[in-house]
């Protein structure tokens, strides 16, 4: 017969047991919904990295400190940016146009958050470029 003090350690381990259980309950629901909103991210990256690959029109998308966060393919026929160039400032590449004071350009537009545009014309004037500096709000989902 078991004694007053295994009945109450044994009662104790069950109570422990079961809540455990109800945690491991908890972690898994967690875990399922978290795998959800993983899925959903996937997909929303996989969505805007297809139309970055597939416009025709050069983006560059940079944070607060005009460090290159991302770039369309067609950037490349105005600015010398490969993908090892992401995480760099957008002022240390070299464009194949006159660029001005871009760095002020761009802080202007951050400061008033208006589009700002301008006409640049390449080196080899081949063609004309219209640049438009915008601010696109950007966060956390």
């Amino acid at each position: 017969m078991p004694s007053v003090r295994q009945t109450s350690t044994n009662e104790e381990l069950e109570t422990s047991k079961e809540e455990l259980q109800s945690v491991n309950e908890e972690l898994h629901t967690v875990n399922t919904e978290l795998n959800s909103k993983i899925d959903v991210l996937d997909r929303a990256n996989t969505d805007l990295r297809n139309l970055f690959e597939s416009t025709q029109i050069a983006t560059v998308l940079l944070d607060g400190d005009l460090i290159i966060r991302s770039f369309t393919p067609a950037v490349t026929t105005i600015f010398n940016l490969i993908s090892a160039d992401r995480s760099r400032p957008l002022t240390d590449i070299v464009s194949h146009f006159e660029t001005g004071d871009l760095r002020r350009d761009i802080r202007t537009v951050l400061e008033r958050g208006q589009t700002m545009e301008r006409s640049v014309v390449p080196s080899d004037k081949s063609a004309q470029y219209l640049i438009a500096s915008c601010l696109i709000a950007v966060g956390i989902m």
